[in-house]
């Protein structure tokens, strides 16, 4: 049932001094104006999803790469606080970060001075791992090539870390 069959049933045109024909005339350019608002709003939906699929495969700046791995090397040292290895392996099942995070969070360690590439340094307090990893997030965003300087060249760890 279209727009304009319901509103004949519902609408009586002598209410308001209309022919009936105006009725239809205006019943449809409603339907008119409906299917312009349908048909907007497919593509507008359609663009939606395209722009989220582009957004979600776009690298992330540098920026965001040293904010996350800030808070995933405070996690891997909770992690070696409490007596637990902080290996690719260990961090992925205890606190989900990929081996590409992990590869980022061991190199801004490195730059902070609060990792030797192996293991954390056991005789630093958690208030000054955070106060160097603040200070080399800041160093790492004025130049990020010294971060990037940190990673492994293959792609992979040039130690796993382990006790």
């Amino acid at each position: 049932m279209n727009v304009l069959q319901a509103l004949n049933g519902l609408v009586k045109p002598v209410e308001s001094g209309l022919t009936t024909q105006e009725w239809r005339d205006r019943a449809l350019q409603t339907e008119a104006k409906l299917l312009r608002v349908a048909s907007q709003s497919v593509a507008l939906q359609a663009e939606n999803a395209r722009l989220r699929h582009n957004w979600r495969r776009q690298r992330p700046t540098d920026s965001q790469i040293i904010h996350r791995a800030s808070g995933d090397c405070l996690l891997m040292f909770g992690l070696f606080l409490s007596g637990f290895e902080t290996t690719r392996a260990r961090c992925l099942d205890e606190l989900g970060i990929s081996k590409r995070r992990w590869n980022w969070a061991r190199a801004l360690a490195q730059l902070a001075g609060v990792h030797d590439g192996t293991d954390f340094y056991s005789h630093l307090a958690m208030a000054e791992v955070i106060t160097r990893l603040r200070e080399g997030a800041a160093t790492a965003e004025e130049q990020p090539v010294l971060l990037r300087g940190y990673m492994p060249k293959n792609g992979g760890p040039t130690r796993t870390a382990g006790r």
